[in-house]
């Protein structure tokens, strides 16, 4: 039985046990209306253990959680893990390849003006030193999403930040195949 039932269950049978304790002849009956007030203590000790369990509270971290979580099957996608491979290539190794790196962890705000909310997008890949991981070139893969209205401006706030800070955009349309040597050109010419 699924708890939110029982819960209901404990609490509808705790009231009417509450109201029945009061007989029609005008007795009162206490231990009916004491059985009636322990079921509906137990209706709201399993409320409280049920949203303690849906919040997170039994979960190892403890943290109060309002939904779920699980990991993802891959960090990448099938047409980004391609290129991935593709970059690899490429670039043998010579430089870090960073997947799936927030704006935030290489791009630093300088004026304080607003929020800092605009660096929580992603970008498919950051192109950095090795050693030092300091930021090279970032790359992105467009595929048929960012024909969109709403992903074509978010396409261009992040390509302005990128320009103002200084670091290069490789714009790259997925494919099955690259051919490794041109790609090796297209990065070289920007690193």
């Amino acid at each position: 039985m699924k708890k939110p039932i029982l819960i209901f269950i404990c609490a509808v049978l705790g009231f009417l046990t509450c109201v029945l304790s009061f007989t029609a002849a005008g007795r009162f009956l206490w231990w009916v209306f004491l059985l009636g007030i322990l079921l509906l203590l137990l209706a709201f000790f399993l409320f409280y253990l049920y949203h303690r369990e849906g919040s997170g509270g039994n979960k190892p971290g403890g943290a109060a959680l309002k939904s779920d979580y699980r990991a993802k099957d891959a960090m990448m996608t099938y047409p980004e893990l391609v290129f991935y491979r593709a970059l690899c290539q490429a670039l043998e190794g010579r430089y870090e390849i960073v997947p799936q790196a927030a704006l935030l962890a290489f791009i630093e705000k300088e004026t304080h003006t607003s929020y800092r909310n605009e660096l929580f997008r992603i970008i498919d890949f950051v192109i950095a030193e090795r050693g030092t991981f300091r930021p090279l070139l970032a790359v992105e893969l467009n595929d048929s999403s960012h024909k969109r209205a709403d992903r074509q401006a978010r396409d261009e706030k992040v390509a302005a930040i990128l320009g103002n800070a200084g670091l290069p955009l490789l714009i790259v349309t997925p494919g099955e195949a690259y051919d490794v040597r041109d790609l090796r050109k297209h990065l070289l010419r920007l690193l």
